[in-house]
């Protein structure tokens, strides 16, 4: 396993723990599922940029992987494409999701918010501050709170 100063976020699946740092995404898989016996770490080309700034686990207990390559949705346990969803921005800085399920996305030019099961892209159009948003939070009331 590589730690270093790249190590940007881990997340704790059901049948897996996924890291990503720096030019890796990777995943470690327990024994008992075949071919899986050990840990994957996808070293990915150097030309294009692969930070991965963002990682949200959903309600169905799959994982949304928020990057500067856009925006996917993965099964946690597997690692198997749910979807790629094309957003107008592709750079990612932030992920949540509100009570009822949706991901809200927060990139480098606004706010989106993403219907898990249709993958239909909503823009939200607040007058923010910055549209550079960097983090996102849903407190204990449902409301989204942001950092631009």
């Amino acid at each position: 396993m590589m730690f270093h100063s790249q190590f940007r976020r881990l997340f704790q699946g059901s049948a897996a723990l996924w890291m990503a740092a720096l030019p890796l995404l990777g995943h470690s898989l327990p024994s008992a599922l075949p071919d899986r016996s050990k840990p994957f770490l996808a070293q990915l080309p150097p030309a294009a940029d692969y930070r991965v700034p963002a990682l949200q686990r959903d309600a169905g207990g799959n994982l949304w992987v928020g990057s500067w390559q856009g925006l996917v949705h993965l099964n946690a346990n597997t690692g198997g494409t749910i979807a790629r969803v094309n957003l107008p921005n592709l750079i990612i800085g932030s992920l949540a999701e509100d009570r009822v399920g949706r991901i809200w996305v927060g990139t480098y030019e606004g706010l989106k918010r993403i219907d898990p099961r249709s993958h239909e892209i909503t823009a939200q159009n607040f007058s923010l501050p910055s549209n550079r948003v960097l983090s996102l939070l849903i407190d204990k009331r449902g409301y989204l709170l942001g950092r631009y």
